[in-house]
């Protein structure tokens, strides 16, 4: 497991690198207010993805162990472009976009959940290395062409164009070079009428798929309190504190695709409390790391106009340092099938924030950059401290097997 954690945590650590490039450019070229818009592009294309992976996402890896692949596949073909066109329209109107940037984000909404329903279809058929290389690829895409776009003078319409560019190609290799090699369009697997089985997808996925959205929801509610003018510097400090999950997220996917369906005894709850551990002290170093740079580092990589990013990082790091062990034992819980204790977590996560923002502008009538990033990493603690609660509990009611 450990081995292919490092990989998946190497080529996820590459990933993180182009995201980060393009991050850079992004604000380099634009400036805080239209890295703004572009952070509210990638939110919208991500709500477009939650919503269609109500149907697909991470359940698709059982569910084509039980029925047809190339059922599934259709079935989420025409879901997520249901999802993206509703979704994706009246997110661009209720955000006032143009009808260009408007249409340009539903059809990269779209390629988006094809392009990750497919990499989930990579790891159910244990295809570790087209995963990886197909999301590491996208990222050096889009990246690239981002900043070729841009240059030529399309503004934060060259970000738009990159991604559907990059995403239409990518979601075409992954299926001409290897699903469609492993028989997906003919597997011999017998499936029920369309309605039943969309009916079986949506239920699968509703638990996880509000997890993701709760979680969403709760990282990116200073969209919804913040200017605009102030989100491009927030948007690029929640990025880099982000990166914290690169390993959780890593050892925690390999341990999920191992033991799930298992029943955990004592001796794998030890195993995965010594991992915890390890997790947090890599997590407390990386975090001392990036908070602690000066804040001239953060002007030099991304503008002057930014250079509060790193006093947003210190509360947001430290929020991400418990959140990280929230990240591993969400795998934990989706291994053993308590999807509903990920949601729980996830839920006082967003109430600590919002009760958190509700006091700065009851008593305040307004909240800063700074006070918002307070409140979410208070948030984010609560989920990882709430998630060892549960952890525990949950050992202690486990009999001792195997003797010990």
């Amino acid at each position: 497991m450990y081995r292919l954690a490092a990989f998946s945590w190497g080529a996820k650590l590459l990933t993180a690198l182009f995201n980060f490039a393009s991050i850079v450019l992004l604000s380099q070229l634009l400036g805080e207010a239209d890295r703004g818009v572009c952070a509210l592009y990638a939110l919208i294309i991500a709500l477009i993805l939650l919503l269609a992976d109500m149907a697909g996402g991470a359940t698709v890896v059982y569910l084509m162990q039980q029925f047809s692949r190339k059922a599934l596949r259709n079935i989420y073909l025409q879901w997520a472009a249901a999802v993206a066109l509703l979704a994706g329209g009246a997110a661009g109107c209720l955000a006032q976009l143009t009808v260009t940037e408007t249409i340009l984000l539903m059809a990269a909404g779209y390629c988006n959940a094809v392009f990750s329903f497919q990499g989930h279809v990579l790891l159910g058929m244990q295809k570790f290395g087209a995963f990886n290389m197909s999301g590491t690829g996208a990222a050096a895409g889009i990246a690239l062409f981002s900043y070729l776009f841009i240059a030529i003078g399309l503004g934060k319409l060259g970000f738009l164009l990159a991604m559907l560019l990059v995403w239409t190609i990518a979601l075409a290799a992954q299926y001409f070079l290897v699903i469609k090699d492993a028989a997906i369009e003919g597997d011999s697997i017998q499936t029920t009428s369309k309605a039943t089985l969309l009916q079986t997808m949506l239920k699968a996925g509703a638990v996880n798929q509000s997890v993701q959205l709760v979680g969403l929801i709760n990282n990116r509610l200073p969209f919804f309190v913040l200017p605009a003018t102030l989100l491009g510097s927030f948007s690029n400090s929640m990025a880099l504190a982000e990166a914290l999950l690169l390993l959780p997220g890593s050892v925690g996917q390999i341990f999920y695709s191992q033991h799930a369906g298992q029943i955990p005894d004592k001796s794998l709850y030890r195993k995965f409390f010594r991992l915890l551990l390890l997790l947090l002290l890599a997590m407390s170093g990386a975090a001392v790391v990036i908070s602690f740079l000066p804040a001239s580092v953060y002007g030099w990589l991304f503008g002057a106009s930014f250079n509060s990013v790193g006093q947003l990082l210190v509360p947001l790091s430290i929020g991400m340092i418990s959140y990280s062990i929230y990240v591993s034992l969400s795998y934990w819980q989706s291994s053993n099938g308590k999807f509903y204790k990920n949601l729980w977590c996830i839920l006082l996560a967003l109430i600590v924030t919002i009760c958190g923002a509700g006091y700065y502008w009851y008593f305040y009538n307004n909240i800063s950059q700074i006070q918002m990033a307070i409140c979410m990493a208070a948030g984010l603690a609560s989920a990882g401290l709430f998630a060892v609660l549960l952890f525990g509990i949950a050992w202690k009611s486990t009999p001792a097997t195997n003797g010990h």
